[in-house]
């Protein structure tokens, strides 16, 4: 009597270790595609908020500036006179201007004022370039006193009263605006060599670098009120003129996998000066 064992023929094993190989380079294949794509979005992700972030950081420093407060206007940067605090005159007496400005929890940054600004009946801000120390006599209780005295309500707020001395002389009710300068600037970075950065900071101290990775062709462009254009450069009396400045930040960045196109991304965003359209 024959007796016979069961299993596999070579054959049969070899079908089947083919059959879990294509199986295996399917699931592969797959998982590459997968991580690819999901490559490309991170890639594509982190750029877009990089050009966003560097845009909406730019827009926020130039927002709040008055029509007049253009200094520099260049394609590569620019500087401004942003406010620190916006203020009403309450009194004068003699040589002496008592004026509510509210700088805020933190004060006045002495070290930053780059002068004041007052506005007339027609809305024109008149700007004087000064220190804080050449304009400033006194500030709280006793400028607070004279702003009582002249019907202005102090209550918790006699801190953010100040005496001071500028010209031209001011009526009760004007404004006045004290204002430091600010930079903006595009040029090579040191975050990240081979590309731009976006550079902010004081006129008069250190630029510091909050973000990079742009291509050379961003820019600022402006807008001179009565005139739809926007053009590179504004100088001379052009720059009182300046009503909106142009943001256009372009990025590039490398392929996430080889053989696949480099990212790119541009946004452009139109920033109008406070009271302008």
């Amino acid at each position: 009597m024959s007796c016979r064992t069961s299993g596999f023929t070579l054959v049969e094993a070899m079908v089947a270790m083919l059959l879990s190989t294509v199986v295996i380079l399917l699931v592969f294949s797959a998982f590459l595609a997968q991580n690819a794509f999901y490559a490309d979005v991170a890639a594509r992700t982190a750029l877009h908020e990089n050009v966003r972030s560097g845009l909406a950081m730019a827009a926020s420093y130039l927002r709040g500036v008055q029509p007049g407060g253009m200094v520099v206007a260049r394609a590569d940067s620019l500087v401004v006179r942003h406010p620190m605090a916006v203020g009403a005159v309450c009194s004068r007496v003699g040589q002496d201007t008592f004026v509510y400005l509210p700088f805020g929890p933190g004060g006045v940054s002495h070290a930053l004022v780059r002068g004041y600004a007052a506005r007339d009946g027609a809305g024109q801000w008149t700007y004087t370039t000064a220190t804080w120390a050449s304009f400033y006599q006194a500030s709280g209780a006793s400028a607070a006193t004279q702003c009582a005295q002249a019907g202005v309500d102090t209550t918790g707020a006699r801190n953010d009263f100040y005496r001071l001395r500028i010209q031209p002389a001011l009526s009760q009710g004007s404004l006045l605006m004290i204002f430091r300068e600010t930079v903006l600037r595009l040029g090579p970075s040191g975050l990240e060599p081979g590309t731009w950065g976006l550079f902010v900071g004081p006129s008069q101290g250190t630029l510091v670098e909050f973000a990079s990775g742009f291509s050379s062709s961003s820019r600022f462009q402006y807008r001179r009120a009565g005139s739809s254009q926007f053009v590179d450069e504004v100088t001379g009396a052009g720059l009182a003129a300046v009503e909106a400045v142009r943001i256009r930040l372009r990025a590039k960045a490398r392929a996430s996998r080889p053989g696949a196109d480099s990212l790119t991304f541009e946004i452009t965003n139109v920033v109008p000066f406070r009271n302008r359209r």
